[in-house]
């Protein structure tokens, strides 16, 4: 693992909303469209926001970019203030955004040159410059910044309690203390470690990452807490940054208890999601499907549009439901009471039974 950038923890308790919101206002209108290539991430060391060690190799003042393929000469850069100058020409990062007010460390990765542009203790701007279109093709508000080997489009990086990849797409998101704040990431393979410090002491946090293609038409990250409390799992799929389904319990290993069918023959792809809720590991089946720019989940309305003979309601661990491929959508449930109480069940082979009500609104196609 090698380090190479201060670290910026953002915290809450410690940010101005007025400037945090200026922040935004001004980064927003600064960033720049990315160029970057797809492909499989790299298993290879990671490169991640902290102190740079000392030496004439990491003195941000000056270097050189050396091309990977070690065929054409060295280009020089420097820096001054909020100046970066490459090959002789020189790029004030005040106009990626203007509440920088110091370069801090610069960095190349593969072909293009990471600059830490310094807004205050707390966060900064990430400044990515492509070193062959001479210009700066992505500004990141936020702290932490972490990739993987020299793809700097594998990279994660924190603002708040939130967790977002390079092209600036949610992924994840921290439940943080009054005192906690995320003062460092660590990516490797499908893992994400975030660091979380608070006055209480240290902790971290560790999620599995994993991409899902055609997922009710969708692509997106899934991101899967793990070690949670008591065994807790949770796991959230968001496309684009918008939360579109979510899959919790108590058991259950990578996404073995999720489950992606075309369950109406529509040609479009439903997520089926086992959740286990309760001290007493109450099951609930939900299914998500997409409606036009909508993301609808559907749930099974016991006694009010499917009855069940014989129902004994005495509470909500009267009844459970689950999906098991091959047979389809099982519901068990209580019947009789006292010493004449039993079990039966009822075998659903479609979801024409389920209540689907409005769970995300997707942005606009255009």
């Amino acid at each position: 693992m090698k380090r190479i950038f201060p670290v910026s923890c953002a915290k809450k308790r410690r940010f101005p909303a007025l400037t945090v919101l200026a922040a935004a206002l001004v980064l927003t209108a600064a960033a720049c469209a990315a160029t970057s290539a797809g492909g499989d991430v790299p298993q290879s060391p990671v490169q991640t926001a902290a102190p740079s060690a000392d030496g004439p190799e990491n003195d941000p003042e000056a270097g050189e970019s050396v091309p990977e393929d070690g065929g054409a000469a060295a280009v020089d850069y420097s820096v001054a203030g909020t100046v970066f100058t490459y090959d002789g020409v020189s790029y004030d990062l005040r106009e990626q955004g203007p509440l920088i007010n110091a370069i801090t460390d610069v960095r190349p990765c593969g072909g293009v040159i990471v600059l830490y542009g310094h807004v205050n203790p707390n966060v900064g701007v990430y400044c990515i410059f492509d070193t062959e279109q001479r210009t700066f093709v992505k500004s990141l508000a936020g702290a932490n910044l972490t990739w993987t080997g020299d793809d700097v489009t594998t990279a994660v990086y924190s603002f708040w309690s939130d967790i977002f990849d390079y092209h600036e797409n949610l992924i994840a998101s921290c439940e943080l203390g009054p005192s906690e704040f995320i003062c460092g990431l660590a990516l490797e393979a499908d893992r994400l470690t975030v660091a979380i410090y608070g006055d209480e002491g240290d902790r971290t946090e560790t999620y599995r990452l994993s991409a899902f293609t055609n997922v009710m038409g969708l692509d997106g990250t899934c991101a899967e807490r793990l070690a949670a409390p008591y065994g807790f799992y949770e796991r959230l799929y968001r496309s684009g940054g918008v939360p579109v389904a979510e899959s919790f319990g108590f058991d259950g290993e990578g996404l073995a208890n999720d489950y992606i069918l075309d369950l109406d023959g529509d040609g479009t792809t439903e997520l089926i999601c086992n959740c286990v809720t309760g001290g007493d590991g109450h099951e609930s089946v939900y299914v998500y499907r997409r409606n036009g720019d909508l993301i609808e989940r559907g749930f099974l309305p016991f006694g009010d549009g499917l009855e069940l003979p014989g129902w004994f309601d005495w509470g909500v661990n009267s009844t459970s439901s689950r999906y098991t491929p091959g047979q389809g959508f099982t519901v068990s449930y209580t019947t009789g009471d006292g010493d004449a109480a039993d079990t039966a069940e009822l075998t659903l082979t479609d979801i024409s039974a389920f209540r689907f009500e409005e769970y995300a609104a997707l942005p606009p196609q255009g």
